[in-house]
């Protein structure tokens, strides 16, 4: 899923994600792939994941954030690594998703890969 803008759900955004820092490196959008813990998980959303979970990838914010959420529409939380590349691929109408590997607590890991 990679919407402009709008929807619906929770969710005031990730912490601490602001201007400056990042660079893209030019990676090919069907070769950007990482692995990352979701940053500003949501409780109540993550206690309802489990492993292997696939959650879609969304643009946010007027094009500057990168939102996980879950096929019933809650937002499990926010991709800030390698944020300038994944903002760049969604943009061009590329679609990706994570997997999420791990839940331990509220510490959520997942994969994130062209859909």
């Amino acid at each position: 899923m990679s919407g402009l803008g709008g929807g619906s759900g929770g969710g005031g955004g990730p912490i601490g994600l602001g201007p400056g820092g990042a660079t893209d490196d030019g990676t090919a959008c069907d070769r950007l792939r990482f692995d990352t813990m979701l940053a500003s998980p949501d409780p109540a959303v993550i206690e309802r994941l489990s492993l292997g979970d696939i959650l879609d990838l969304e643009i946010r914010g007027q094009g500057v954030a990168a939102l996980a959420r879950t096929a019933g529409g809650g937002i499990a939380g926010w991709i800030i690594e390698r944020l300038p590349q994944l903002l760049r691929c969604l943009q061009a109408d590329n679609t990706f998703e994570a997997k999420v590997k791990s839940v331990q607590g509220g510490a959520v890991l997942v994969q994130v890969h062209p859909d």
